[in-house]
């Protein structure tokens, strides 16, 4: 990759990401009634005026989202309409659905890569339309069901696993680390589906080039053509599709939050869309978008310094 084409990767990264932080803050305070009407439920004027005060709300839009961007910069986003610092109110939730992301990258690398990798690598054979016939059924599938199913199975019928995800109050879900199964499993498999469908069309491609064929036909032993002619050819477009597959896991692992009675940032960012409380909701969007922008500047960076090279 040439500086140039590097920077012009980088400042369409770095755009992307400013957009998103300006619709979170945006979207969210045009939504019909804010802080002040959930808050409570009164017809008393003169109250909400004064509770808009209060909250900062009778300020311009536009005003607001820079005094909580400095905020940003300095580490401290501000208080959220409950009064409680957002640092404080998202620390812990942010910290559990970390452990429940690590949890479920093993899933969705397994199944994603390996499975696309296995059926890219035997197009047309039986282990490919079986592995890609799996991965659209469950990609056809709504996280909610899956994780329905998922309970009925391993909780309800084999007693293997508890149903909800409940965290010990006052403690961590690594007390009890068995509750990260079924939400890790559930939020791995849809991305991991996805990225199976992906893979294994890129490695396909990849399988029906000249050399790997020719490879084949010299009676290279199937691995050593894996390795060293078929997966090194492949190897960029598997990385940005690695990257991509980032902010669906934030995605589903949010949602798989909720079905799961799981208390990470999802179902605090559901309560906090709820009550219009805008400063906390476009913090937590922000830490997402930064993962997800630096995903996605790690993948260029390493497309661009020559991936070819990784498995000689």
């Amino acid at each position: 990759m040439t500086p140039r084409c590097a920077g012009v990767r980088i400042a369409q990264t770095l755009l992307t990401f400013a957009v998103t932080v300006v619709l979170a803050f945006w979207l969210v305070d045009t939504l019909p009634g804010d802080a002040a009407t959930t808050s409570f439920v009164t017809t008393d004027a003169s109250w909400l005026t004064r509770r808009r005060a209060e909250l900062g709300l009778d300020i311009p839009v536009a005003e607001r989202f820079v005094e909580w961007w400095g905020g940003m910069v300095r580490g401290e986003p501000g208080l959220s309409a409950s009064g409680i610092p957002v640092v404080d109110l998202i620390r812990e939730p942010l910290a559990r659905t970390g452990l429940l992301l690590l949890a479920a990258v093993p899933v969705s690398v397994v199944l994603g890569l390996g499975g696309g990798v296995l059926a890219g690598a035997r197009a047309e054979s039986r282990t490919d339309r079986t592995t890609s016939l799996t991965a659209s059924v469950v990609l056809a599938t709504p996280e909610f069901v899956l994780a329905m199913i998922l309970v009925t199975v391993l909780s309800i019928q084999l007693g293997l696993l508890p149903p909800v995800s409940l965290v010990p109050l006052g403690g961590s879900p690594l007390d009890r680390p068995q509750i990260l199964v079924l939400p890790a499993v559930t939020a791995g498999a849809v991305v991991g589906a996805w990225l199976q469908r992906t893979v294994r069309a890129v490695v396909a491609a990849e399988a029906a080039r000249p050399h790997v064929r020719a490879a084949r036909l010299a009676g290279i032993p199937p691995l050593a053509v894996l390795c060293r002619h078929l997966l090194p050819g492949a190897m960029a477009p598997l990385v940005q599709l690695c990257a991509l597959a980032v902010p669906g896991l934030i995605g589903a692992a949010l949602v798989v939050e909720v079905a799961f009675g799981y208390t990470g940032a999802g179902s605090l960012l559901v309560t906090l869309i709820a009550n219009r409380d805008t400063v906390p909701v476009a913090t937590l969007v922000t830490a997402a978008a930064a993962v997800t922008a630096a995903s996605l500047l790690v993948a260029d960076l390493l497309t661009g310094s020559g991936p070819r090279r990784w498995l000689r």
